[in-house]
């Protein structure tokens, strides 16, 4: 796992397919929808964007 963070996925579109090649990553999660850019990425280099809804992630990420 790279990071688990607050931000939305949106804010992250504009980097998000350079990250994908550049990377080789295969699994994108987020806490939300991303745009065109990301979605031509993931078919181009073969990845995965799933989406983890905000107050779930925030759960998964505390220390039990």
């Amino acid at each position: 796992m790279v990071s688990v963070g607050p931000t939305t996925s949106m804010r992250m579109e504009s980097f998000e397919r350079e990250f994908i090649e550049q990377t080789g990553v295969k699994l994108v999660v987020g806490k939300g929808g991303m745009g065109p850019l990301t979605e031509e990425g993931c078919k181009k280099f073969k990845a995965l964007h799933v989406i983890f809804p905000g107050r779930p992630a925030r759960c998964w990420r505390q220390p039990r």
